[in-house]
């Protein structure tokens, strides 16, 4: 059955009149209870008025009482409530209730009832007129879940109820004792879910009063951004309608939306029950630029004011309305407490309740009836935890699969690209005492947190400028497709750790969608993780490379759902985010396969490019080496993940370090490199020695320090270092790489090419009219290298590089890798820093 059909199945039933009082519960249950015997006649209603002051009233404050909402509410609190001094007075307290989060009178106010917030029910209780005491009369159930409003038809038969978790409203019949029938029709709200990931999954209908002329329902929808009546009527994207009030005289409807803190004004047509937006306000000050959700909105008798409150900037916006139905904002007051859920209006509109969840108090204030001022006059109730809704509670983020799956993602991104603050954590807490250990372990994770919490900040407020989504996405494309690209790693002396903490925060902060709050959450589940379970994480990863391709992928889809999502495009129906997430996805996982696939096939060199300490398997493009197995053995034992970068001269390594590109660096130990980086001990000894024609009378290494005689090198490698400081009277010719120093020394006809004796070795005998000298002009020692300021680093180093070689760890390496001629070093003095 649709609205529609539902609206018109009332109307042949009932004939509909004059809504005169919904009694808006919540934290104050609407309006105050006047006897009805008070209330027969026009004539008996203004007796009444008159005797306000000696009339008894009572006000009925609702709370929430649970353990998930955090909660400190009692369940249900009656007070005497005195018009002339504004005085409350307890009066009685029903304990036994779970999340009584609303409330509402009947027509005769006779009656009262309640949800049960996060539950599936109900309750009905009669009203003592005298004494104001409530009497429980059943409670029933809603055929849907976390009911959040509810409201009686003007003929008092039905109490329709709003469903918030299951996107449906029920219509429950009014016996004649004011009970409670069960549920004779359940309507689900159909429509298109609004951008918002974790508050618009799916339909949420916040409120479900009756308009003024009795014949029609009119309910907001967080979720679908949409006001439903006989049909739907679509609201702003993304700006989640919560609640609504109408004028008087019912020309005219105000809905307070709740995701973008704004109010719109609605031109209504009673006899259609058709709503047509005119204008929107904002309810925060121009100034204001943190956090804040709008709650409720009430309207002044005289329908020439409106109030709505501001859970975040925690005040009450006040708007002047004139006869066309236009509103133009007063101003400001704050609401004197923490996040003002809920507030209402006397029935005169002399005072105005406005309820605190987080400060558990309901404070009053005058209201000038010429201006629509307030003015707190001091009457505070305290309460504990007046309902409040406004970022989602933790019960609300439990049920939620996209709160979830948002989650999973931060975790995700952080556990893959995260690895970095491990090894700082690691290596500052190494040679601490067991007891100062465990706490700088903490301290550094708390730090970690931190640091990220702080930077991601940052990213969401620039995220939300025109554009810098769609800057974002490409980068986690770049990102995403950078993780499926083999690095280039291992060559000779060459590898190096770098830090991904730019791209850990653009991630975090695309799949996060503006949630700050969602970013605390992951990343404090997540960096424990890192800290002391990446030894497990980075062997699940090696064992299944298929993570690291999902993880691509799922960068992939974060950056397409975060383009179609900027503030610079038109806004674009639900399913063109799935669609762009896929299609990111796709473009990471093509692209990165076919650079992957085209980077291997570059990787297959002539023999004069092998090195000792480190190979490229031709057919796979695997690295392998002794200092391949160093630097996974050290990512091991730190339980982090290493990025190692390939540079092509050892001069390049050591040109790097100023630019701060690597962390941890694998290079022959050098004078002049020890005046900027820390050395460890040697691990590996391999000889320097020339490569020579056939024909050369030169049979000695002395034989080549002579004047007019050119020895090609590569620029800036061990030997080159070694050789510049030794010889007295040859030429160096330096050529790019070890490489290229062969190529020149053929090319331009050199008395010899200077290297490493096992690359010259197989490339003489892999080429005729070439030999290598049998002896050496040097000892190259290749050590693992730091900058030279970080000590800590160094001395973890020297202590690991010690342990490696004396357990046969190099020794095997070296074997394993058909590197035996290689040989490991014997002990020297470090070249490093005290």
């Amino acid at each position: 059955m649709s609205s529609s059909e539902f609206t018109g199945h009332l109307m042949h039933r009932r004939r509909f009149v004059q809504l005169s009082a919904i009694a808006a519960g919540g934290i104050v249950a609407g309006y105050f209870n006047i006897p009805a015997s008070a209330a027969s006649t026009s004539d008996e209603n203004k007796m009444a008025n008159n005797k306000a002051a000696q009339t008894p009233r009572f006000a009925y404050v609702g709370s929430r009482t649970t353990k998930e909402r955090n909660a400190r509410g009692a369940g249900i609190t009656v007070y005497r409530y005195a018009p002339d001094t504004g005085a409350c007075a307890l009066v009685q307290t029903l304990n036994d209730l779970v999340n009584p989060s609303f409330l509402a009178f009947d027509q005769t106010q006779s009656h009262l009832y309640c949800v049960h917030g996060d539950q599936s029910e109900v309750s009905a209780f009669a009203i003592d007129s005298q004494t104001g005491e409530l009497t429980k009369l059943n409670t029933v159930g809603t055929q849907g879940k976390n009911p959040v409003h509810l409201s009686v038809d003007p003929t008092n038969t039905f109490l329709a109820v709003a469903n918030y978790a299951t996107g449906s409203f029920a219509l429950l019949p009014i016996q004649a004792d004011g009970s409670l029938g069960a549920v004779a029709h359940v309507e689900y709200l159909p429509g298109e879910p609004g951008p918002h990931k974790i508050e618009q999954g799916s339909s949420h209908p916040h409120m479900i009063p009756f308009d003024p002329s009795g014949r029609f329902l009119v309910i907001p929808d967080k979720g679908l951004d949409g006001i439903f009546v006989y049909r739907h009527g679509q609201g702003a994207r993304g700006a989640g309608p919560r609640h609504i009030v109408f004028t008087p005289d019912a020309r005219h409807a105000y809905v307070v939306n709740e995701l973008d803190s704004s109010v719109t004004g609605y031109a209504y047509e009673e006899e259609k029950g058709t709503l047509t937006a005119k204008e929107i306000l904002s309810t925060l000050p121009s100034t204001f630029t943190g956090n804040s959700r709008a709650a409720a909105i009430a309207i002044a008798p005289s329908g020439k004011h409106l109030y709505v409150s501001n859970r975040g900037h925690d005040s009450v916006a006040i708007f002047a309305i004139n006869e066309g139905g236009e509103f133009v904002a007063k101003g400001h007051i704050p609401s004197q407490g923490r996040k003002p859920r809920f507030m209402n209006l006397t029935p005169d509109g002399a005072r105005l309740f406005v309820a605190n969840e987080e400060t558990d108090d309901i404070v009053a204030f005058d209201v000038d009836a010429s201006s629509g001022g307030l003015a707190a006059n001091g009457q505070t109730i305290k309460t504990g935890s007046p309902p409040w809704a406004g970022v989602p509670t933790l019960f609300e983020l439990l049920n939620s699969p996209t709160f979830w799956l948002a989650v999973a993602q931060i975790i995700a991104i952080d556990i893959l690209l995260g690895g970095d603050n491990a090894v700082v954590i690691a290596l500052a807490c190494r040679k601490l005492p067991e007891a100062q250990r465990n706490r700088a372990i903490i301290g550094g994770a708390l730090g970690a947190i931190v640091l990220r919490i702080v930077m991601i900040f940052f990213a969401l407020q620039l995220l939300a400028l025109p554009c810098l989504k769609l800057i974002g996405a490409a980068l986690l494309l770049w990102i995403g497709i950078k993780m499926l690209i083999p690095e280039e790693e291992g060559a000779h002396d060459n590898l190096a750790a770098s830090p991904r903490l730019l791209d850990n925060v653009v991630a975090v902060a695309g799949a996060s969608n503006g949630r700050l709050e969602l970013v605390i959450f992951g990343i404090v589940v997540s960096i424990p993780i890192i800290i002391w379970g990446s030894k497990l994480v980075l062997h699940f990863m090696d064992r299944f490379p298929l993570v690291i391709t999902l993880g691509a992928a799922l960068l992939g889809w974060i950056a397409g759902s975060m383009a179609v999502s900027d503030v610079a495009l038109p806004s674009l129906p639900s399913w063109s985010h799935y669609a762009a997430g896929f299609a990111g996805a796709m473009l990471v996982l093509i692209v990165g396969k076919l650079v992957s696939r085209r980077q291997r096939g570059n990787c297959d060199t002539s023999p004069g490019h092998e090195k000792v300490l480190a190979q490229r398997d031709a057919a796979t493009g695997k690295l392998g080496g002794v200092s391949v197995a160093l630097a996974n053995e050290l990512a091991k034992e730190l339980g982090v993940a290493v990025k190692l970068t390939s540079y092509d001269a050892a001069g390049k390594v050591f040109a790097a370090l100023e630019s701060g590109t690597w962390d941890l660096a694998f290079l022959a130990i050098e004078p002049v490199r020890a005046e900027k980086i820390a050395f460890s001990s040697p691990y590996v000894s391999i000889d320097g020695t020339y490569l020579v024609r056939e024909e050369s009378l030169y049979q000695s290494a002395s034989d080549l320090d002579a004047q007019g005689l050119r020895i090609s090198v590569g620029q800036g490698a061990a030997y080159d270092l070694y050789l510049s400081r030794t010889l007295r009277h040859a030429e160096l010719v330096r050529g790019e790489t070890s490489a290229s120093a062969v190529d020149l020394f053929l090319e331009l006809e050199l008395q010899a090419a200077a290297g490493v004796r096992q690359p010259l070795e197989r490339y003489a005998s892999a080429h005729s009219g070439v030999r290598v000298l049998a002896d050496n002009f040097t000892e190259i020692r290749q050590a693992m290298a730091v900058p030279k300021a970080r000590k800590i680093a160094a001395e973890y180093i020297e202590d690991f590089i010690s342990r490696l070689v004396g357990n046969g760890f190099v020794a095997r390496a070296l074997a394993d890798s058909g590197q035996s001629d290689a040989r490991v070093a014997s002990p020297i003095v470090r070249l490093a820093p005290k």
